[in-house]
């Protein structure tokens, strides 16, 4: 409905390609894996007939030892950022689904090339540079890059990169591969009238 909508109004067509451009490839790091395989759990369904635990348990704001957000119980996705210090927990993901998950974290296209089938429990803590400590958005940091992206740490603590080594076992390696992208032939900036 709305690619029809948006080619009946802005006179939009668009065409599908892949085009070579800088990815991240997952591998296993060289001292192998540091991840289990995911385990089924039949948990008991709670009074409201969900396997999830009330949201009323969930800590709001707390932080553990080494000042990273806690995330709440269950085995549920969640992302946690407080002061630029990140808890990231995906629970019963392929490495496919896991990787495509760290595109939103490095701002880049991710492929799985670890070769590794089934599904694991990923947790992982870090740092975004630039932003630990500072109270605000770390996405809107105003601070230059003062690492390489792939640097493994840097003075604020473990980046990604680093905590990908040596929490999970596996790593980014830059490489440079065919990317499926959207291409916007023609779009008029002005929409027709109803």
């Amino acid at each position: 409905m709305w690619q029809g909508l948006l080619s009946e109004r802005f006179r939009l067509s668009v065409h599908r390609s892949s085009r070579e451009m800088p990815v991240y490839q997952l591998v296993v790091a060289k001292g192998g894996l540091k991840i289990k395989q995911f385990v089924e759990e039949h948990l008991p369904a709670t009074s409201s007939g969900s396997s999830q635990p009330p949201a009323d348990g969930a800590p709001r704001g707390q932080i553990d030892k080494e000042e990273f957000p806690v995330l709440p119980p269950g085995r549920v996705p969640a992302t946690i950022i407080i002061n630029g210090r990140v808890s990231w927990r995906m629970p019963g993901a392929t490495m496919a689904q896991f990787a495509a998950g760290l595109v939103r974290q490095v701002a880049q296209p991710v492929v799985d090339a670890t070769g590794l089938a089934g599904k694991y429990d990923f947790f992982l803590s870090w740092v975004i540079e630039g932003a630990a400590g500072r109270g605000t958005n770390p996405t809107g940091s105003q601070e230059p890059r003062t690492t390489q992206p792939n640097s493994l740490e840097f003075s604020g603590g473990l980046s990604i990169f680093g905590a990908l080594q040596r929490q999970l076992g596996l790593k980014l390696e830059e490489k440079k591969a065919p990317v499926d992208v959207l291409v916007v032939d023609h779009v008029d900036r002005i929409p027709t009238e109803n």
